[in-house]
């Protein structure tokens, strides 16, 4: 009887601990949906509109830190960059958009695209504002 009453205590505590506070991030940043319009002009500037549609129901994030990546015709990226998508108070199934001009230098591209930035281990993520924003 003590074990099964040891084994059931253990189980509670497993249980109701507190998640990971970084874990939460992760899932919320999963909750945009992110798209992109670039344009590179001939002097070699590039504007581009980001867009992230709020999925998850909530308005916890100020931002969500982006990869934005264009790309030749062999899919080799030619530039890339880490910018941040403003969401504070985007609501439910709303869509943050936000303008952006680089100097990218002149380029022969093909393709272009917008991604969360990685957030593993071995990553730079601690660097991004919404987690730097999470008390340890």
């Amino acid at each position: 009887m003590m074990k099964y009453s040891a084994l059931v205590l253990v189980l509670l505590l497993v249980g109701c601990s507190k998640p990971d506070p970084y874990d939460v991030i992760r899932g919320l940043r999963r909750g945009y949906e992110l798209s992109i319009d670039l344009t590179v002009n001939k002097e070699g500037e590039a504007t581009y509109e980001l867009r992230g549609r709020n999925l998850t129901g909530k308005e916890e994030l100020s931002e969500v830190t982006t990869l934005v990546c264009i790309l030749d015709k062999d899919d080799k990226i030619l530039w890339s960059k880490l910018v941040e998508l403003e969401v504070t108070g985007v609501g439910s199934f709303a869509t943050a958009k936000q303008q952006f001009k680089d100097q990218v230098g002149v380029m022969d591209y093909d393709s272009y695209y917008v991604m969360l930035a990685p957030d593993k281990a071995d990553d730079d993520f601690m660097s991004y504002r919404e987690f730097m924003r999470v008390a340890p």
